[in-house]
Protein backbone atom coordinates (compact mmCIF):
# COMPACT_ATOMS: atom_id res chain seq x y z
CA UNK A 1 0.00 0.00 0.00
CA UNK A 2 2.83 2.44 0.73
CA UNK A 3 3.99 2.68 -2.92
CA UNK A 4 0.41 3.47 -3.99
CA UNK A 5 0.15 6.27 -1.46
CA UNK A 6 3.46 7.70 -2.66
CA UNK A 7 2.35 7.60 -6.29
CA UNK A 8 -0.94 9.28 -5.46
CA UNK A 9 0.87 11.98 -3.49
CA UNK A 10 3.26 12.54 -6.38
CA UNK A 11 0.39 12.86 -8.86
CA UNK A 12 -1.37 15.35 -6.63
CA UNK A 13 1.82 17.37 -6.27
CA UNK A 14 2.42 17.41 -10.02
CA UNK A 15 -1.21 18.37 -10.71
CA UNK A 16 -1.08 21.20 -8.21
CA UNK A 17 2.18 22.47 -9.67
CA UNK A 18 0.89 22.29 -13.24
CA UNK A 19 -2.26 24.23 -12.54
CA UNK A 20 -0.90 26.66 -9.97
CA UNK A 21 -0.62 30.25 -11.12
CA UNK A 22 0.64 33.24 -9.18
CA UNK A 23 -1.81 36.08 -8.74
CA UNK A 24 -1.24 39.18 -10.84
CA UNK A 25 -2.42 41.80 -8.36
CA UNK A 26 -1.83 44.64 -10.79
CA UNK A 27 -4.59 43.26 -13.02
CA UNK A 28 -7.14 44.21 -10.36
CA UNK A 29 -8.46 47.74 -10.60
CA UNK A 30 -8.66 49.80 -7.41
CA UNK A 31 -11.56 52.02 -6.33
CA UNK A 32 -13.31 53.49 -3.30
CA UNK A 33 -17.06 53.53 -2.75
CA UNK A 34 -18.09 56.43 -0.52
CA UNK A 35 -21.26 57.46 1.22
CA UNK A 36 -21.74 60.55 3.38
CA UNK A 37 -20.12 58.85 6.37
CA UNK A 38 -18.53 55.58 5.18
CA UNK A 39 -15.81 54.42 2.82
CA UNK A 40 -15.59 50.94 1.32
CA UNK A 41 -12.44 50.16 -0.72
CA UNK A 42 -12.72 47.47 -3.37
CA UNK A 43 -10.68 45.77 -6.06
CA UNK A 44 -12.14 44.49 -9.33
CA UNK A 45 -11.16 42.25 -12.21
CA UNK A 46 -12.83 42.81 -15.58
CA UNK A 47 -13.42 40.04 -18.13
CA UNK A 48 -11.14 39.63 -21.12
CA UNK A 49 -12.12 42.03 -23.91
CA UNK A 50 -14.37 44.12 -21.67
CA UNK A 51 -15.67 47.17 -23.54
CA UNK A 52 -17.67 49.63 -21.46
CA UNK A 53 -19.14 51.20 -24.60
CA UNK A 54 -20.72 47.92 -25.73
CA UNK A 55 -24.05 48.09 -23.90
CA UNK A 56 -25.31 44.94 -25.63
CA UNK A 57 -23.16 42.75 -23.36
CA UNK A 58 -23.77 42.03 -19.68
CA UNK A 59 -21.56 39.99 -17.39
CA UNK A 60 -22.08 38.06 -14.15
CA UNK A 61 -20.87 39.70 -10.96
CA UNK A 62 -18.91 37.52 -8.52
CA UNK A 63 -18.67 39.26 -5.15
CA UNK A 64 -16.08 37.74 -2.80
CA UNK A 65 -15.94 38.66 0.90
CA UNK A 66 -12.68 38.18 2.82
CA UNK A 67 -12.03 36.95 6.36
CA UNK A 68 -11.38 38.97 9.52
CA UNK A 69 -7.60 38.96 9.10
CA UNK A 70 -7.78 40.98 5.89
CA UNK A 71 -9.72 43.94 7.29
CA UNK A 72 -8.25 47.41 6.90
CA UNK A 73 -8.05 50.22 4.36
CA UNK A 74 -5.00 49.34 2.24
CA UNK A 75 -7.18 47.81 -0.50
CA UNK A 76 -4.60 45.05 -0.93
CA UNK A 77 -4.98 42.48 1.83
CA UNK A 78 -8.16 40.97 0.34
CA UNK A 79 -6.26 39.83 -2.79
CA UNK A 80 -5.70 36.17 -1.89
CA UNK A 81 -3.44 33.95 -3.98
CA UNK A 82 -6.33 31.57 -4.72
CA UNK A 83 -7.95 34.33 -6.78
CA UNK A 84 -5.51 33.41 -9.53
CA UNK A 85 -8.16 30.93 -10.68
CA UNK A 86 -9.98 33.91 -12.22
CA UNK A 87 -6.85 34.78 -14.23
CA UNK A 88 -6.43 31.37 -15.83
CA UNK A 89 -6.79 31.55 -19.60
CA UNK A 90 -9.43 28.81 -19.75
CA UNK A 91 -11.57 30.52 -17.10
CA UNK A 92 -11.25 34.02 -18.56
CA UNK A 93 -12.26 32.80 -22.02
CA UNK A 94 -15.13 30.49 -21.06
CA UNK A 95 -16.47 32.13 -17.89
CA UNK A 96 -16.29 35.86 -18.41
CA UNK A 97 -17.29 37.69 -15.25
CA UNK A 98 -16.67 40.82 -13.21
CA UNK A 99 -15.01 39.86 -9.91
CA UNK A 100 -15.25 42.36 -7.04
CA UNK A 101 -13.51 42.21 -3.65
CA UNK A 102 -14.51 44.86 -1.10
CA UNK A 103 -12.33 45.40 1.97
CA UNK A 104 -14.07 45.68 5.32
CA UNK A 105 -12.62 48.34 7.69
CA UNK A 106 -10.69 47.23 10.78
CA UNK A 107 -12.75 46.16 13.80
CA UNK A 108 -15.94 45.99 11.74
CA UNK A 109 -17.98 43.33 9.96
CA UNK A 110 -19.46 43.53 6.48
CA UNK A 111 -22.82 44.28 8.05
CA UNK A 112 -21.37 47.61 9.22
CA UNK A 113 -20.38 48.62 5.69
CA UNK A 114 -22.42 50.05 2.79
CA UNK A 115 -22.11 46.72 0.96
CA UNK A 116 -25.72 46.71 -0.27
CA UNK A 117 -25.29 50.19 -1.67
CA UNK A 118 -22.06 49.14 -3.35
CA UNK A 119 -23.87 46.36 -5.22
CA UNK A 120 -26.35 48.89 -6.59
CA UNK A 121 -23.54 51.26 -7.55
CA UNK A 122 -21.55 48.52 -9.29
CA UNK A 123 -24.49 47.87 -11.60
CA UNK A 124 -24.35 51.51 -12.67
CA UNK A 125 -20.59 51.54 -13.17
CA UNK A 126 -20.08 48.17 -14.88
CA UNK A 127 -21.97 46.10 -17.46
CA UNK A 128 -23.53 43.63 -15.01
CA UNK A 129 -26.30 41.13 -15.68
CA UNK A 130 -28.77 41.65 -12.79
CA UNK A 131 -29.96 38.05 -13.12
CA UNK A 132 -26.47 36.65 -12.46
CA UNK A 133 -25.24 38.11 -9.19
CA UNK A 134 -23.13 35.65 -7.17
CA UNK A 135 -21.70 36.10 -3.67
CA UNK A 136 -19.34 34.05 -1.56
CA UNK A 137 -16.92 34.52 1.26
CA UNK A 138 -14.69 32.83 3.77
CA UNK A 139 -15.02 32.76 7.55
CA UNK A 140 -16.18 36.30 8.49
CA UNK A 141 -16.92 36.79 4.79
CA UNK A 142 -19.00 33.61 4.85
CA UNK A 143 -21.05 35.14 7.63
CA UNK A 144 -21.25 38.26 5.49
CA UNK A 145 -22.52 36.11 2.62
CA UNK A 146 -25.50 34.96 4.68
CA UNK A 147 -26.02 38.52 5.89
CA UNK A 148 -26.02 40.18 2.46
CA UNK A 149 -28.48 37.60 1.14
CA UNK A 150 -30.84 38.30 4.06
CA UNK A 151 -30.58 42.05 3.50
CA UNK A 152 -31.14 41.71 -0.26
CA UNK A 153 -33.62 38.85 -0.79
CA UNK A 154 -34.22 37.85 -4.36
CA UNK A 155 -31.22 39.49 -6.04
CA UNK A 156 -28.59 36.72 -5.89
CA UNK A 157 -28.68 33.64 -8.10
CA UNK A 158 -26.04 31.68 -6.16
CA UNK A 159 -24.05 31.92 -2.93
CA UNK A 160 -21.07 29.99 -1.57
CA UNK A 161 -20.09 30.52 2.09
CA UNK A 162 -16.82 28.85 3.14
CA UNK A 163 -16.03 27.76 6.73
CA UNK A 164 -18.86 30.05 7.82
CA UNK A 165 -21.50 30.30 10.51
CA UNK A 166 -24.82 32.06 10.99
CA UNK A 167 -26.55 32.91 14.26
CA UNK A 168 -30.03 34.21 13.37
CA UNK A 169 -31.97 31.14 12.28
CA UNK A 170 -35.23 33.10 12.12
CA UNK A 171 -33.95 34.68 8.88
CA UNK A 172 -33.28 31.40 7.05
CA UNK A 173 -36.65 31.48 5.21
CA UNK A 174 -35.40 34.66 3.51
CA UNK A 175 -32.51 32.70 1.98
CA UNK A 176 -34.44 30.40 -0.36
CA UNK A 177 -33.79 32.28 -3.59
CA UNK A 178 -30.08 31.68 -4.24
CA UNK A 179 -28.70 28.23 -4.85
CA UNK A 180 -26.18 27.40 -2.14
CA UNK A 181 -22.86 25.56 -2.05
CA UNK A 182 -21.35 25.35 1.44
CA UNK A 183 -17.73 24.33 2.12
CA UNK A 184 -16.02 23.39 5.38
CA UNK A 185 -13.06 21.43 6.76
CA UNK A 186 -13.98 18.76 9.27
CA UNK A 187 -10.99 19.67 11.48
CA UNK A 188 -11.78 23.40 11.60
CA UNK A 189 -10.65 24.73 15.00
CA UNK A 190 -11.99 28.26 14.42
CA UNK A 191 -15.52 27.60 13.15
CA UNK A 192 -16.93 24.16 13.92
CA UNK A 193 -17.92 22.09 10.90
CA UNK A 194 -21.28 21.56 12.62
CA UNK A 195 -22.14 25.15 11.64
CA UNK A 196 -22.23 24.25 7.94
CA UNK A 197 -24.12 21.01 8.60
CA UNK A 198 -26.66 23.03 10.57
CA UNK A 199 -27.08 25.69 7.89
CA UNK A 200 -27.29 23.18 5.03
CA UNK A 201 -30.15 21.38 6.76
CA UNK A 202 -31.91 24.60 7.75
CA UNK A 203 -31.75 25.88 4.17
CA UNK A 204 -33.05 22.60 2.79
CA UNK A 205 -35.90 22.66 5.31
CA UNK A 206 -37.19 25.94 3.82
CA UNK A 207 -36.89 24.72 0.23
CA UNK A 208 -33.50 26.07 -0.81
CA UNK A 209 -31.28 24.11 -3.21
CA UNK A 210 -28.10 23.23 -1.29
CA UNK A 211 -24.79 21.49 -1.93
CA UNK A 212 -22.45 20.74 0.97
CA UNK A 213 -18.78 19.79 0.63
CA UNK A 214 -16.79 18.72 3.70
CA UNK A 215 -13.02 18.31 3.40
CA UNK A 216 -11.60 15.53 5.62
CA UNK A 217 -8.56 16.51 7.67
CA UNK A 218 -8.76 20.19 6.69
CA UNK A 219 -8.63 22.97 9.28
CA UNK A 220 -9.95 26.51 8.84
CA UNK A 221 -8.34 27.25 5.47
CA UNK A 222 -10.86 25.25 3.45
CA UNK A 223 -11.06 28.20 1.05
CA UNK A 224 -7.98 26.92 -0.79
CA UNK A 225 -9.82 23.68 -1.53
CA UNK A 226 -13.08 25.42 -2.36
CA UNK A 227 -11.57 27.75 -4.97
CA UNK A 228 -9.68 24.82 -6.46
CA UNK A 229 -12.94 22.94 -7.04
CA UNK A 230 -13.17 22.44 -10.81
CA UNK A 231 -16.97 22.66 -10.68
CA UNK A 232 -17.30 25.84 -8.61
CA UNK A 233 -17.20 28.43 -11.40
CA UNK A 234 -19.22 26.29 -13.87
CA UNK A 235 -21.75 25.79 -11.08
CA UNK A 236 -22.00 29.53 -10.50
CA UNK A 237 -22.48 30.22 -14.20
CA UNK A 238 -25.26 27.62 -14.39
CA UNK A 239 -27.38 29.76 -12.03
CA UNK A 240 -29.51 32.63 -13.23
CA UNK A 241 -32.67 34.30 -11.92
CA UNK A 242 -34.14 34.31 -15.43
CA UNK A 243 -33.29 30.66 -15.94
CA UNK A 244 -31.32 31.24 -19.14
CA UNK A 245 -28.08 29.68 -17.91
CA UNK A 246 -29.39 26.73 -15.88
CA UNK A 247 -29.03 23.10 -16.86
CA UNK A 248 -32.70 22.28 -16.25
CA UNK A 249 -34.64 21.61 -19.44
CA UNK A 250 -37.95 20.08 -20.40
CA UNK A 251 -38.77 16.48 -21.25
CA UNK A 252 -37.93 16.97 -24.93
CA UNK A 253 -34.74 18.91 -24.28
CA UNK A 254 -36.41 22.32 -24.72
CA UNK A 255 -36.00 25.02 -22.12
CA UNK A 256 -38.63 25.47 -19.45
CA UNK A 257 -40.68 28.63 -19.81
CA UNK A 258 -43.49 30.45 -18.06
CA UNK A 259 -45.94 32.95 -19.51
CA UNK A 260 -47.42 35.51 -19.54
CA UNK A 261 -44.97 37.58 -17.56
CA UNK A 262 -46.24 39.88 -16.08
CA UNK A 263 -49.20 37.63 -15.18
CA UNK A 264 -52.58 38.27 -13.60
CA UNK A 265 -54.97 35.33 -13.13
CA UNK A 266 -53.32 32.27 -14.65
CA UNK A 267 -49.66 31.40 -15.23
CA UNK A 268 -48.65 28.71 -17.72
CA UNK A 269 -45.46 26.70 -17.24
CA UNK A 270 -44.33 24.76 -20.31
CA UNK A 271 -41.62 22.18 -20.94
CA UNK A 272 -42.13 20.11 -17.79
CA UNK A 273 -41.68 16.39 -17.24
CA UNK A 274 -44.43 16.10 -14.65
CA UNK A 275 -42.33 15.62 -11.52
CA UNK A 276 -41.18 19.18 -10.75
CA UNK A 277 -42.04 21.20 -7.66
CA UNK A 278 -42.94 24.82 -8.47
CA UNK A 279 -42.66 27.39 -5.66
CA UNK A 280 -43.65 31.06 -5.63
CA UNK A 281 -41.39 33.05 -3.30
CA UNK A 282 -41.79 36.72 -2.42
CA UNK A 283 -38.79 39.00 -2.04
CA UNK A 284 -38.82 38.56 1.74
CA UNK A 285 -38.10 34.89 1.19
CA UNK A 286 -41.59 33.65 2.08
CA UNK A 287 -42.94 30.72 0.07
CA UNK A 288 -46.40 31.95 -0.91
CA UNK A 289 -47.51 28.92 -2.90
CA UNK A 290 -46.18 25.48 -3.90
CA UNK A 291 -47.46 23.45 -6.85
CA UNK A 292 -46.57 19.87 -7.82
CA UNK A 293 -46.47 19.43 -11.60
CA UNK A 294 -48.15 16.36 -13.09
CA UNK A 295 -47.92 17.08 -16.82
CA UNK A 296 -45.80 18.63 -19.55
CA UNK A 297 -47.69 21.92 -19.34
CA UNK A 298 -49.38 23.35 -16.25
CA UNK A 299 -51.79 26.27 -15.92
CA UNK A 300 -51.60 27.60 -12.37
CA UNK A 301 -54.13 29.95 -10.81
CA UNK A 302 -52.33 32.88 -9.20
CA UNK A 303 -55.25 35.29 -8.69
CA UNK A 304 -54.88 35.00 -4.90
CA UNK A 305 -51.27 36.23 -4.93
CA UNK A 306 -50.68 39.89 -4.01
CA UNK A 307 -49.55 42.11 -6.86
CA UNK A 308 -45.77 42.19 -6.47
CA UNK A 309 -42.54 40.60 -7.70
CA UNK A 310 -41.87 36.89 -7.07
CA UNK A 311 -39.18 34.34 -7.75
CA UNK A 312 -40.63 31.18 -9.29
CA UNK A 313 -38.43 28.20 -8.43
CA UNK A 314 -38.87 25.06 -10.49
CA UNK A 315 -37.05 22.15 -8.85
CA UNK A 316 -36.43 18.68 -10.24
CA UNK A 317 -34.16 16.54 -8.09
CA UNK A 318 -31.00 18.58 -7.55
CA UNK A 319 -31.61 20.84 -10.56
CA UNK A 320 -33.28 24.19 -10.17
CA UNK A 321 -34.48 27.01 -12.36
CA UNK A 322 -35.43 30.41 -10.89
CA UNK A 323 -37.34 33.01 -12.89
CA UNK A 324 -38.56 36.45 -11.88
CA UNK A 325 -42.34 36.86 -12.17
CA UNK A 326 -44.35 40.05 -11.88
CA UNK A 327 -47.96 39.61 -10.76
CA UNK A 328 -50.17 42.56 -11.64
Amino acid sequence: MKPKISIISLVLTISTTCFAQSLDREAFGKRLYQTSDKVLPYRYLLPEGYDETDRTKKYPLILILHGSGERGNNNVSQLYDFLSVFQRDDIRKKYRAIVVLPQCPANQSFGDTPLSELIVALQKVFLIDPNRLYVGGLSMGGYGTYEIVVKNPGIFAAAFPICAWWDDMTTVPQMTVPDWWLFHGDQDQSVAVSESYKMAQALRDVGASVKLTIYPGVNHNSWDRAFAEPDLIPWLFSKSLNGVSTGLSGNDGTALSLYPNPAHDVLTVDGLTGDEIISFIDLKGNIRMTFAASGEKESISINHLPKELYIVKIVKGEEMKAIKLSVN
